[in-house]
């Protein structure tokens, strides 16, 4: 039997996650990747932090795809100005409202009114290059990482309760992140609708799925510690090295001199 079998294995629906090289946000909406850094657990953003899914399922195609099309300029649709509070210490800032329609997200937090209009993105080039690197940073921990534990909410947002969750949709996210893992080990922590909870619960213990635990959320805009991300995340530990080493191993080549990994995690471009 071979580590990364065994380490498999050992995972089941009820016991606590373990040791981790890096837990990772999918989202689906931008208080999963706040959550993590609550919880002293993740080391910088991912490409699906700070964006809300209208349809939670688009994390599939985004990751099929190796994040082609994603918040591309052509296929983004500019709102209007709405008020955010994703300034220093949650200071509300106006922004303006942007859509990727080609894999219906939203963005609320990147663009401020003062460097953009509702008829051009000022910062796109500075967001776009973000963007970028927080993709092919993603590609490089998944291909280079031992283990990592990728934390989801199946949610649509904005409309939660319409939100379903499908065993096809849960078998295909593993299969396409089995795939972006080049078969390492992974877990995957996803949270679905109460009214989906028990059934899909019952179905991971049944089939014997290793890698998946099922929880249930209650609560639509959840950002304090409670029994909701604790089922997801109870028992995950991870490196105390890992700020070192994703800016000196994972960001080596791609960061401006003088960026800081602080800087960088910041929801302004």
């Amino acid at each position: 039997m071979t580590v990364a079998t065994s380490i498999l294995n050992n995972i089941a629906q009820d016991q606590p996650a373990g040791h981790v090289d890096a837990v990772i946000s999918l989202g689906s909406f931008c208080q999963v990747g706040g959550i993590l850094w609550l919880y002293d657990i993740k080391d910088t953003n991912s490409p699906f932090d700070n964006f809300g899914f209208r349809t939670w399922t688009s994390i599939i195609s985004i990751l099929r795809n190796r994040f082609a099309d994603y918040w591309l300029k052509e296929n983004m649709e500019i709102g209007d100005p709405v008020e955010d509070y994703s300034g220093p210490n949650n200071s509300k800032r106006i922004t303006v409202i942007v859509c990727c329609k080609h894999y219906n997200i939203e963005n609320t937090h990147h663009f401020s009114v003062e460097q953009n209009t509702t008829e051009e993105l000022g910062d796109y080039p500075k967001f776009r290059e973000k963007v970028t690197k927080m993709e092919r940073a993603f590609l490089k921990r998944c291909k280079l990482y031992d283990n990592i534990r990728f934390v989801c909410k199946a949610m649509n947002s904005p409309e939660f309760e319409d939100t379903e969750v499908g065993k096809e949709d849960v078998l295909e996210l593993l299969d396409v992140l089995t795939d972006v893992r080049h078969g390492k080990p992974f877990t995957l922590a996803l949270a679905v609708p109460k009214k989906r909870y028990e059934e899909l619960k019952s179905w991971v213990i049944d089939e014997q799925i290793p890698n998946l635990h099922i929880a249930k959320w209650t609560i639509r805009f959840n950002d304090t510690r409670n029994e909701e991300w604790e089922d997801l995340l109870r028992g995950v530990t991870v490196p105390e090295n890992r700020y070192d080493r994703v800016w000196t191993e994972i960001f080596a080549d791609d960061r401006p001199k003088k960026e800081s990994l602080l800087e960088f995690n910041s929801t302004y471009v």
